[in-house]
């Protein structure tokens, strides 16, 4: 029923494979995991178990990476997570009895924090009514895509963007707007199955390239949208760069965009 598609690196592949491995008697037999590890010598496809499909790949980039798993994903459900995965065995309980019955396109979840179980991994309060303007608010751990119906559309990351590109964010943002642009059947599930960490320091970030990235993807909205988050993020993305620069790094890409 369900694949769990897991992107991760050759250096980080063995301690991924130990929480595997360590817990896989907590997972009932209709789940499945598909791993793609890149920065490996060359492509090779090998079958660990039963339950464990795992793809060596010599390229970079988080996006290509996804787009592999999508291409070999032969489950009804993937489910899209990061190598440092950490489950909710009770609450992923949960999510599977929901999903059972369940014949949207698209489910988002919750994601708890590491470091407090108290909060969540975005801090947005949960969806009450579909809209366009979620796409801007969803990550890809808490996307959960009916396989059918993104195989049918073709629907898959832009690999301009995401982590090992020269624009590491909002791959995620495009492919969720892709996903509303063809159906309006998503659910939102109240449960959070996993963990992930909230903690800045704990993450690498290039601001300068993050902001070039969503200016790109500004572009795929519609105007009167684009400008409006133009401002806001410029405001409200807290970080070492000035206010003009930030609007100079999202002003140029998204020009490059309609003019190119």
């Amino acid at each position: 029923m369900l694949t769990i598609g897991i992107s991760t690196l050759k250096s980080n592949k063995k301690a991924l494979f130990e929480y595997l491995i360590s817990n896989m008697d907590k997972f009932p037999p209709y789940v499945f995991f598909l791993v793609v590890s890149q920065k490996e010598d060359s492509y090779k496809e090998e079958q660990i178990n039963s339950r464990i499909k795992l793809i060596l790949d010599n390229s970079v980039g988080l996006s290509k990476s996804r787009n592999i798993i999508i291409k070999n994903v032969e489950t009804k459900w993937l489910w899209i997570q990061d190598d440092d995965i950490s489950l909710n065995f009770k609450e992923f309980e949960q999510l599977l009895s929901l999903l059972k019955g369940e014949v949207s396109d698209a489910v988002f979840i919750k994601v708890l924090s590491c470091e407090n179980t108290a909060e969540y991994y975005k801090s947005y309060t949960f969806h009450k009514k579909h809209s366009l303007l979620n796409a801007l608010k969803i990550s890809s751990i808490e996307i959960l895509v009916n396989v059918d119906f993104i195989k049918k559309n073709k629907i898959t990351f832009n690999e301009k963007l995401g982590l090992g590109t020269n624009m590491p964010c909002c791959e995620e943002n495009k492919f969720v707007l892709d996903i509303f642009k063809e159906s309006e059947s998503v659910s939102y599930f109240d449960v959070a199955p996993c963990s992930h960490t909230t903690l800045i320091e704990n993450r690498n970030i290039d601001h300068e390239k993050r902001f070039v990235a969503r200016g790109y993807f500004l572009h795929y909205l519609p105007v009167y949208i684009s400008s409006i988050l133009l401002l806001r993020w410029a405001w409200n993305i807290r970080c070492d760069l000035t206010l003009s620069k930030k609007l100079s790094l999202m002003l140029k890409s998204y020009s490059r965009c309609l003019f190119s």
